[in-house]
Order: C-alpha cells, then structure tokens, then sequence
C-alpha cells in the first residue's frame, strides 16, 4: 500500500485529471484508476441520483475487470439508496454486517465483506454514491473512508461538470439541428412566397381568364412539383361543374370531349369537394372510391390534392393539381395549394366581374344610344307636331317647349326653360289655375293619380281658345313630371258656334212649316176636305209619319245645339225614377197595343226606394229613350226589364234597361255614343231614328253628375243592357 505521502500525491493528480476532463466515462475511469492505487479494490461503483425519474442510475459499475452494464434501482433500495438518502458514508468490514446492512452483489455469486461507500455531495446536497468492495474481510479503515471521501468530493464536481458540458453539447447540437431546420422551412416559406407572389402578379396582369388560368396551372406545377394541373368551375346554367383550364403532361392529350366533361355536384372526388366544401390529399386515386375515371382515357393520376375555389361564402369550383407517383404530395403541399387556390379564386372572380361589367358597359352604351336617337327622333317629331308641347320635370319646372307651344302661347322656350310652372300663373291668371293646381297635387301626391287625363279649356289673353291636355310621368310611384298639350280651337269654337247657330235657325224655321204640315194632314184625314179614298188616305199617312220623323229630327238637333252652347239648365227637385219609370212604361205598352206588336215589360224597384235629384223633364227624357229603343229593336214578344237599385252606400240609384233583342256586336259597341251613328242590322235600318238619342242620353246623365254605359255579348237574342246611375236627393 502506498504511503500517506503518496496517497496525497495520486490524490492530487487525480484531482488535476478529473478537473481538466469534460468526458464523464473519462472522469469515472480515472477515479476508479486512483482508487485501484489508493487502496485495494475488487469491485468499483459509481452510482447518480436523476431527479427527473426520480430514480438511482448506476452509471459506473466494475466487478474485476470486467464492467456490468448501466443499472437504475429505485432511490430507496439497497446500498446506493441508503447512502444517498442518509447522506452518510459507510464503512464495513464482515460478511454479517454487509448481508445486514448492504446486500448488494456486482457480478459474483458471492458477497462482497468489505465495503466503502461515500456519498458525493455537491452544494450541500447529496447526489450521487462513490463504493470501494473486496471480498476480503476487513480491508478498509477510517484512512481509506477520509481517502476516499475526499476524492468522491472532487470527483462529484468533475462528474457534474463533464455531465453540464454533455448537456450543453446536447442543447447545442438540437438548437444547430432545430436552426437548420427552421432555415429549411424559411427557405421553403421563402420559396413558397415567392411562389404566391409569381402566381398573385399573373393573375393580376390580366383579365383574360383562359389566359390567367394556363400560366396559374403552370406556375403552380413548377412551384410544388405536380405533373397536372386541372380547374372546373361551377356553372349557374346548369348547376354542374365543367372543365375550364388544364397545364401539365394531359394538355395536349385532352380532345374535344375531355374539354367537355363535366360533373355534377357530389360526383366524383371533384363534385364530393365542391358538395362539402372541404380540400382533400389522396395518396393514391386507385384506392379512394371517390375517383371517377374516362373510361376511355389513358390517364394516369395516383396522388391528388383537391382544393375548392371559395370567394367569400361562394363557392365558384375546384383547383385540382396531379403526380403519377403515389403519396407525392404532402400536408405542406396541401397548404401551399390552399393558399394559392384563394389567390385563383379571386382572380376567376375578378375575370367573371370584369366580364359582367363590360358587357353590361356595352348594353348600357347600346342602351344610351338607343335613348339618345329615340330622345332626338321624339324631339323631332315634338317640334314638327301643329299641337303644342310642354313639359315640367320632377321639381315643377319646365323643361321643354316646342315651336308650336311658343306660338299658341305667344311665349320664348328660351325665357320658359327653366322656370318654375308658377310663371304661368302670372301670364294666364286664373284661367290656368286648375292646370296649375293639378299638376302640383300630382307632384305632392303621384298616388293620387288613378290613370285619368287632365283636359281644360282655356281663354288667352290674346283671344285664342287653348285645350289643354295633361298627363304625369310616374314611374313607380316616382313623380317624373308632366307633359301638357296645347291645342288652338279658336277656329274650332267659332265653326262649332257657327254650326250651332244654323242647326238652331233652321230647325226653328223647319219646325213651323212642319206644324203646319202635320196639322193639315190630320185636318185632313179626319174628313174636313171632304171623303178620300184608300190609295189618298194611304198617301196621307206616309206623309204624316214622316213628317213626325223630320219633327224628331228637328227636336233632337235643337236639343243638341242647345246642349253645346250651354243653354240648357236644369231645375233639379227629388224625383221618384220608379213613378218615372211606370209611366214610361205605360206609354210603351200603348205604343206596343197601337202598333200591334206584343211586348213583356216590367219594373223591379224597392218600394223604399230613394228619390234622386234631377230635372223632371230630361230625366224622363233619359228613360223613355232608353225604354223606346229597347221596344225599337227588340222583336215583337220580346221581353224588356227594368231594374232599379240603390248602391254606393246610399248615394246612387242606378236604372238597368235590359232586353232580349238584337244586342249590339262587340265592334259597334265602342260608337254607340256617338252622334249620329247607327248600326247595320235590318231591324235597325228599319226603324225611324237620327242617332242623335244616345248621345243627348249621355250628355244629360253627365250633366247630372251621373254615369252611363252598356253591355252586350253581340249575339242575337241575347239582347243587351243599358245602365245609368243618378245621385240621392240630400234633403
């Protein structure tokens, strides 16, 4: 054994040894080196604490010369537990006492009889075991124990120092590792983004979307490798997805009809994409059911990523990209597809924009154009028109006056264009006020317009006589305006009241020599000249019914010239039209009797009926008119009903003449009115009449404030119905 001095000496380079070496195999064979020279030793332990599995690791264990394999024991069991947790060195010397105290074996079937363990403590903490064994008996002192805590001491501080440097090691190859890495995926990002800011610049350069598409596919298969590149889109003809653009080792296989597929929505793994609005990554076509391949095709796709075209909630169709290898593409890939195919989406929705605006440019050019020759067309024929035009806009000013407006009118368009409508009111007076107060009712209210016109006729200042017929430009309840037409009647008037003049004169002057006429012929009929035989008295009688036709005649010129010029008034008074009625009725069916031509007739009316206001003569005139033509052209035992009722909540009383005669058809319904107008039937054409009766009926209703109207089916037999109301008395 050496002495105390050379102990010191090997304890000393020992410590210089384990103190200059980072290596903890290193370490724990130079410390187990000095001990072999410190003192006798057939087995040698080194044993570490690891706090992370909370368990005891035997990291140095030498039985002879041989090494036992890395151990771990939990840190409460045997020799290395006990030492570590007491934090005391232990020191024995006889088989009893190991087998009672250690029972530790390394490597031999027997025990160990001498044992030196000391804990290794670093900062006050015990971490770790250093043991001398022999086999034989009482080897070790309390030389060897102080020996060897002292070099467990050094030891502990080298070992925890070779095991930093490791762990330092260690960090620094996994931080170089994750930096090569992370710098990969920076390139990669960079590549990717590079690759973004290729396809995002053409597909921004141009709105040719067939163009765009192509160069798209082209730089997408560059950027990740795909061998095909294939876009549908999704059709709002048709609901159906239909190839659009392909780029890749296809393009120049695909025919006619590969340029015609289409899909429906769910079909195949494109139609399943576009129904779930989901991507997907198929590492083999030949095993996904979704896959529908031309039967007819020599295509060869295995791997997929499908990605759906979405702007927004829309979704516009699917970007496909294709490799013959299987499971080519990756999740990466997938990303990249994802965000290039939102960049392809806005591009196709841009184009699909870009096409919409211009062709509705080109339609809204058309359609300007159109506007502008139809504008100049009507504005041509305004100003070539002999009647007057105005027109007002939205905010009742005028906009526009022809060349005849300016001379009926006596006014300069170019001092009336752009003034306010109130102008006129300076200029005319209260003659325009009514077409003044219209116009402005229609512009405050445009729903207050029910589809009527508005006509008056005015009396200039410079004595002409303008009629004036007004109409609105609304659009949807919108207010655009009016226009108003001016018509010169001066000389219409004056003919009219020339006219007037006549018929009145000489229907007075026709009136007196009838009478005379008329009553010779009855003077003589009656016998006063003496006996007549029957050829004379036949002759008298032609003479004497038409002198009662030409007495009608007269009578309804006179009414009617009398109508025109305003002279006739009424002496309204509460009438009871069933009383009216009844006694028209009778003389009807006098007539009827005299005539010998059999009549039905009869009166419905409440007997609460409520009386109306009206002239006493002209209302009678309306009914016998009414009543009398029914008689006229009804054959004889026809039927003829009057019907009256109270309607409109009690204010009118309306008078029903139907009959089961000759009807009027559907293309003289329109003139019946009219003066002087009467139908074509023989029955017609063989009655006396002047078609002056209609037209007086109407005009009298009217001046009653009251209306009138007919219907008829135009069949024969079937008759027709001729209706007019009258307003209640109000006591």
């Amino acid at each position: 054994m050496p002495t105390y001095a050379e102990r010191f000496t090997i304890l000393n380079q020992v410590s210089y040894q384990v103190g200059a070496n980072l290596d903890p195999e290193q370490i724990y064979a130079a410390v187990h080196t000095a001990v072999q020279r410190l003192m006798p030793v057939e087995s040698f332990v080194i044993s570490l604490l690891d706090e992370t599995t909370d368990e005891i690791e035997g990291v140095y264990l030498i039985d002879g010369d041989k090494r036992a394999p890395i151990t771990r024991i939990p840190k409460d069991q045997g020799l290395s537990g006990r030492v570590i947790a007491s934090g005391q060195p232990l020191l024995l010397h006889d088989a009893e006492t190991v087998e009672s105290k250690a029972n530790v074996v390394y490597g031999k079937s027997n025990t160990p009889l001498s044992i030196l363990a000391v804990p290794m403590v670093l900062g006050g903490k015990t971490i770790g075991m250093l043991s001398a064994q022999s086999y034989e008996p009482n080897v070790y002192t309390e030389d060897d124990l102080q020996i060897l805590s002292t070099l467990a001491n050094h030891a502990i501080v080298a070992i925890q120092n070779g095991l930093l440097f490791e762990e330092t090691q260690r960090l620094a190859q996994q931080l170089e590792q994750r930096v090569v890495e992370r710098t990969a995926q920076l390139h990669r990002e960079q590549q990717n983004t590079e690759t973004l800011l290729r396809i995002l610049t053409e597909v921004s350069s141009s709105l040719d979307l067939d163009r765009a598409l192509n160069r798209t596919l082209a730089l997408l298969n560059d950027a990740i490798g795909a061998e095909q590149g294939t876009i549908m889109l999704l059709s709002v003809d048709d609901n159906m997805l239909h190839y659009r653009a392909g780029y890749g080792y296809l393009t120049d296989k695909i025919n006619g009809e590969g340029r015609g597929f289409k899909l429906k929505i769910g079909e195949g793994l494109a139609g399943w994409v576009v129904e779930n609005r989901e991507a997907v990554l198929v590492q083999d076509l030949l095993e996904d059911a979704r896959w529908v391949k031309i039967a007819s095709s020599s295509w060869e796709h295995r791997s997929a990523i499908v990605m759906p075209l979405l702007v927004a909630e829309d979704l516009i169709g699917v970007l496909m990209v294709f490799h013959r290898k299987p499971g080519y593409f990756s999740a990466e890939l997938l990303n990249l597809v994802k965000a290039i195919a939102g960049q392809v989406a806005v591009a196709i929705n841009n184009a699909h924009l870009f096409e919409l605006i211009r062709d509705q440019a080109e339609r809204l050019g058309s359609m300007l154009l159109r506007e502008q020759e139809d504008a100049s067309r009507s504005q041509a024929i305004l100003e070539a028109v002999a009647d007057g035009v105005l027109v007002t806009g939205g905010h009742n000013r005028i906009s526009f006056m022809n060349r005849s407006a300016e001379q009926i009118l006596d006014l300069e368009s170019v001092r009336m264009v752009g003034q306010p409508l109130d102008v006129f009111g300076g200029l005319f007076g209260k003659a325009a006020g009514s077409w003044m107060q219209t116009i402005r009712n229609w512009s405050d209210t445009p729903a207050s317009y029910v589809g009527d016109t508005f006509a008056e006729q005015l009396d200039l200042q410079n004595g002409r006589i303008v009629l004036i017929h007004l109409a609105p430009v609304i659009l949807r309840n919108d207010f655009l305006g009016t226009v108003s037409i001016f018509r010169d009647i001066t000389h219409e008037v004056e003919v009219d009241r020339l006219k007037s003049e006549f018929v009145a004169t000489v229907s007075h002057e026709l009136r007196t020599p009838l009478t005379s006429i008329r009553g010779y012929v009855e003077i003589i009929l009656m016998g006063a000249a003496g006996a007549m035989n029957r050829n004379q008295v036949h002759f008298l009688n032609i003479v004497k019914n038409n002198t009662e036709r030409l007495n009608i005649l007269v009578g309804d010129l006179l009414d009617v010239s009398r109508i025109e010029s305003g002279r006739v008034t009424l002496s309204p008074q509460a009438l009871d039209l069933r009383e009216i009625s009844q006694d028209v009725i009778e003389g009807v069916l006098r007539r009827s009797q005299e005539e010998k031509k059999p009549m039905d007739l009869s009166l419905d009316a409440p007997k609460r009926l409520p009386l109306v206001n009206g002239d006493l003569e002209r209302v009678r005139q309306i009914m016998a008119n009414l009543i009398f033509n029914a008689y006229h052209y009804t054959p004889e035992n026809g039927t003829i009903k009057v019907n009256i009722q109270q309607l409109n909540d009690g204010h009118e009383v309306q008078v029903d003449v139907e009959d089961n005669g000759i009807g009027i058809s559907l293309e003289d319904q329109e003139r019946v009115f009219q003066r002087f107008y009467r139908g074509e039937h023989p029955l017609v054409l063989a009655t006396p009449g002047t078609g002056l009766g209609l037209s007086i009926v109407k005009q009298i209703v009217e001046m009653h404030n009251g209306r009138i109207w007919m219907k008829s089916s135009g069949i024969e037999g079937e008759g027709s119905i001729f209706s007019f109301t009258l307003p209640v008395h109000e006591k």
